[in-house]
């Protein structure tokens, strides 16, 4: 997840106030003007990859940076249309110098796009357009299906006679995937076979996995009984299917 550091605003007050320009004490009307700088991290709210149906959140910190003045926090919305951001209203809706609260903002991905928006936060900050606007970004969904047991591996059977496997194949990844064909490789030994597929839903496919949601693949080995038959037996498990619309 990336991060800007935090204390790039810390050292720009510093920087600024010794000039005078932001964040000073200067007089007003005979009076010590206001000094009121809000920092805040991260710089950026990054999710990265989050799984269909799971919940991730990121914590925004907000902090006085100022010397004087109370900061007062006005609307606080998230721009970007995606109902799959929401947050928490920080425990305090003002500051003064040195105090600091919280927004914890919160994805929950039902689909497989790409979202990203803002956090906008709206406050009495003049030098800083009386508004903070803090990046959200996530996505980078995939797919991926493993197989267990990987080599698929009968050992030794006697000729003519059978042997049956349970194999699982379960997705892993952050998007899910329509499995839409099961099949052995036609150049593989003709001596394995498919014989059930056990699925979450239905009982036929196509088939919808979800992150973390897996199948079962029933295969038997009948390695024949003649003098034609190799010693050693192979085929591939050949599975396809398509996540995001790109086959897989």
């Amino acid at each position: 997840m990336s991060r800007f550091a935090r204390w790039a605003g810390i050292a720009a007050l510093v920087f600024s106030s010794s000039f005078g320009v932001v964040g000073c004490s200067c007089s007003e009307g005979g009076k010590a003007a206001k000094d009121l700088n809000l920092d805040y991290s991260p710089r950026t709210i990054d999710f990265g990859t989050v799984a269909i149906l799971q919940e991730a959140w990121v914590t925004v910190t907000l902090t006085h940076v100022g010397f004087s003045g109370t900061i007062e926090f006005g609307d606080i919305r998230i721009e970007g249309g995606s109902a799959e951001f929401s947050f928490d209203m920080p425990e305090r809706m003002a500051l003064e110098p040195g105090e600091s609260t919280s927004i914890t903002v919160r994805y929950n991905p039902v689909d497989s796009q790409d979202d990203g928006g803002a956090l906008v936060i709206r406050h009495n900050v003049a030098q800083q357009n009386n508004e903070t606007r803090i990046p959200i970004t996530a996505g980078g969904f995939f797919a991926d299906l493993v197989v267990n047991p990987n080599p698929i591996d009968f050992d030794r059977v006697p000729q003519g006679s059978q042997k049956d496997l349970d194999v699982i194949l379960k997705n892993v990844g952050s998007d899910q995937v329509v499995i839409r064909q099961i099949m052995l490789d036609l150049a593989g030994s003709p001596d394995f076979g498919i014989l059930d597929l056990v699925l979450p839903v239905g009982d036929t496919l196509p088939v919808t996995l979800r992150p973390d949601e897996s199948m079962g693949v029933v295969m038997r080995y009948t390695p024949r009984n003649d003098d034609t038959n190799p010693a050693q037996d192979a085929s591939v498990l050949r599975v396809e299917g398509d996540s995001k619309g790109t086959k897989s």
